[in-house]
């Protein structure tokens, strides 16, 4: 890419916004219950 249409998709990526679909992520195994070790703090 030419340098101006660098910044251009530069400018476009620092525009991208996020929204958090659950924080629940990996707290549940296959089944529905909660794993234990998710519980855990991590080292």
């Amino acid at each position: 890419l030419k340098p101006e249409e660098q910044e251009i998709c530069n400018a476009l990526n620092r525009r991208t916004e996020f929204r958090v679909l659950r924080t629940t992520y990996g707290l549940f195994d296959e089944h529905g219950n909660l794993k234990i070790e998710a519980l855990k703090p991590q080292k």
